[in-house]
């Protein structure tokens, strides 16, 4: 009776948290004001013809696929200041209904407290991930990815495989910096189906993450290619790095910072083995158990999004 009271407790909570989200988006939409000066040219971009997206993507942080989205947003609804912050808007809701899709999955039914409360009401989800960049749109496609990921896990058909497999790539092509984190994810994958002794699933996953790496390569040369892609650089070293990450657990308050910092203890203490074994198979027991805590949290993505996004000298475009 108390575990049912607890889960209809947790279903209630849930469902106000992600209203509040919901109302915090609509402000946000409604109160942004012109697009700020980095998304015009995104925004510019989207007006142009399909074939000359693809080649001035360039110019902007956001690989070819997310400026083609835009591209027909502005077709089908207009490309004026309110249209496109109403695109930013869906992006949020988007990435609430993945954030509550990811629960079900990883959670057996779950629902995404943890998720709701330290990226639903993060201020870097509500500026930059509603903005018309390819950071929310992309994580929300990262953090689907994720949610599938699990999901092949748990049953590895070839429907999910091949579902996870677009996901992935389509997040990659709409946002650069999720290429270490679709890797990350991969890898995590492949030694948790190694201890479990799946080793042709572990040949699958190690193919799947190959193609996705070789889909990128065309974007990345015409990003190294570009003869101004150094325009501005700045030296990174840990005093520049630190203030940064705080602002992406969820500035300006700290609280959040504690609670990310303390959520990462637990999943490391979790992870810890708890049967003797030999010392090979210690560490690969607890990367692996490490591995499914970080993705059952359903935000460790996002929040190495926010630490990329936020270092200097990375997204200088």
């Amino acid at each position: 009776m108390r575990a049912a009271a607890i889960r209809r407790w947790e279903i209630i909570v849930a469902i106000a948290v992600t209203t509040v989200v919901i109302v915090l988006l609509i402000v946000k939409a409604a109160h942004a004001g012109p697009l700020w000066r980095d998304e015009c040219g995104m925004a510019q971009l989207a007006k142009m013809r399909v074939i000359d997206v693809f080649e001035n993507f360039q110019h902007q942080t956001s690989p070819p696929l997310f400026g083609l989205v835009v591209h027909f947003y502005v077709q089908l609804f207009g490309s004026g200041d309110a249209a496109l912050r109403r695109f930013g808007f869906i992006v949020g809701l988007g990435m609430l209904a993945i954030g509550w899709f990811n629960a079900r999955v990883a959670a057996r039914g779950g629902v995404p407290l943890l998720f709701l409360a330290l990226i639903g009401l993060n201020s870097t989800f509500l500026t930059s991930g509603t903005s018309i960049r390819g950071y929310g749109f992309g994580s929300a496609l990262l953090l689907l990815a994720l949610g599938l990921s699990v999901k092949a896990l748990f049953d590895p058909t070839s429907r999910n495989l091949a579902a996870l497999s677009a996901v992935a790539i389509a997040s990659i092509y709409c946002l650069a910096n999720d290429v270490p984190l679709v890797g990350s994810i991969a890898l995590a994958a492949a030694i948790i189906l190694f201890t479990k002794r799946r080793y042709r699933a572990v040949v699958i996953t190690c193919g799947l993450t190959t193609i996705a790496a070789l889909t990128f390569l065309p974007v990345a040369y015409q990003y190294l290619s570009s003869t101004w892609a150094r325009v501005v650089q700045i030296p990174t070293d840990a005093g520049a790095l630190f203030p940064k990450f705080l602002s992406s657990l969820g500035e300006p308050l700290v609280v959040t910072a504690t609670i990310w910092s303390a959520a990462a203890v637990l999943a490391l203490v979790a992870a810890m083995p708890k049967k003797k074994r030999s010392a090979p198979r210690r560490i690969c027991a607890f990367v692996s158990r490490f591995s499914a805590r970080c993705r059952s949290s359903l935000t460790t993505s996002f929040l190495n999004f926010s630490v990329i996004r936020h270092v200097p000298g990375i997204t200088c475009r």
